[in-house]
């Protein structure tokens, strides 16, 4: 049967109570039973806002995947999966096309997703369908971490030489070392029009992703009400002034499968003094407010990429990706054009 007769085929439907138990046992035949899929699949069902379908083949689900409006403005495509049993039946693209469609037809400005390097399969069949690269970085994690003595070894960094900076208890500000103290920040420190976010919004991070904010797999538009909403939600620091000043933005993790809430930074970037006394402040409160695993898409080579590394996280695909190269992409459709699928 050629392709257009097996997309013929496929019915996109909106999902529905009776389809959780279908798409979580899809989900768990996936990345060796460890998709983020479970951990968010009530939270998709339970959202006014985008659209979550999922794919018939002759009354059998047999793929899904959602459509999210981060804004007015911006559609989002994450969790597309097709049961490896009907793969290439046309299915991954009848979930894409009909979901290009909703986003087009909403009238949005962009629509983007993000996929893993080595996901040749869903590379191939998005850029088919006209997504263009226009950025990525590299996945860092840190499972379950003892956060208190990361904090002291940021400290002793700082304090060694490594780097200069001061240590913080949560939330506060300590006596500074080399020069340096931290601050974590909120209300009005973190307001749209805050030094602290016009600092993330100027970061090497949003340029290295299409003017995006990342949150794991998840890219938000880079505008101050977003990271002002991160901030407020998460944790947000600043440390030091003019060359030496660095910012860390960081929010709780949701797409974690740890029964502890998770932990991603979104930006860390600055001096290395600075932003090593933003870590040890950081991670002191991870340990406080019971934080499980760390994550973090990181610019290439970066500070926040040798830092991470540095404090104990890992770089995923590490040694079939050299370090210069992303191991997230992330991609852009064309919807200026008006092009519906």
């Amino acid at each position: 049967m050629a392709e257009g007769e097996l997309a013929s085929a496929v019915k996109v439907r909106p999902a529905t109570a009776a389809d959780v138990q279908r798409i979580v046992d899809i989900s768990l035949r996936m990345w060796d039973g460890e998709d983020y899929i479970p951990n968010v699949v009530d939270e998709w069902m339970n959202s006014e806002e985008g659209a979550f379908v999922v794919a018939e083949v002759g009354g059998v689900v047999a793929g899904f995947a959602r459509l999210a409006f981060h804004g007015r403005d911006h559609g989002w495509l994450e969790g597309l999966r097709v049961d490896p049993d009907y793969r290439r039946r046309g299915i991954g693209r009848a979930i894409g096309r009909h979901l290009i469609n909703l986003a087009v037809d909403a009238g949005v400005s962009t629509l983007r997703f993000s996929t893993a390097v080595d996901n040749r399969e869903s590379i191939a069949m998005n850029e088919a369908m006209g997504f263009v690269r226009i950025g990525g970085g590299r996945w860092m994690e840190c499972e379950d971490p003892p956060w208190s003595e990361l904090a002291a070894k940021a400290e002793a960094a700082a304090e060694t030489g490594t780097g200069t900076g001061a240590v913080v208890e949560a939330g506060g500000e300590a006596a500074p070392v080399g020069g340096i103290a931290a601050v974590r920040l909120s209300g009005s420190d973190v307001a749209e029009d805050s030094g602290f976010v016009r600092d993330v919004l100027a970061s090497n991070v949003v340029a290295a992703v299409g003017g995006m904010l990342p949150a794991g797999f998840v890219f938000y538009p880079a505008e101050p009400a977003f990271v002002t909403k991160l901030a407020r939600d998460g944790y947000a620091y600043t440390a030091g002034t003019g060359q030496s000043r660095a910012v860390l933005l960081a929010s709780i993790w949701s797409e974690s499968s740890s029964e502890k809430p998770g932990v991603v930074i979104s930006a860390l970037e600055g001096e290395r003094g600075s932003c090593l006394a933003i870590l040890s402040a950081a991670f002191r409160d991870f340990a406080k407010d019971g934080i499980g695993a760390g994550v973090a898409t990181v610019p290439c080579e970066s500070i926040a990429y040798h830092l991470l590394r540095e404090m104990g996280f890992s770089s995923w695909m590490e040694e079939e990706v050299p370090a210069h190269l992303p191991t997230v992409l992330l991609y852009d459709y064309p919807v200026e054009a008006g092009l519906r699928r």
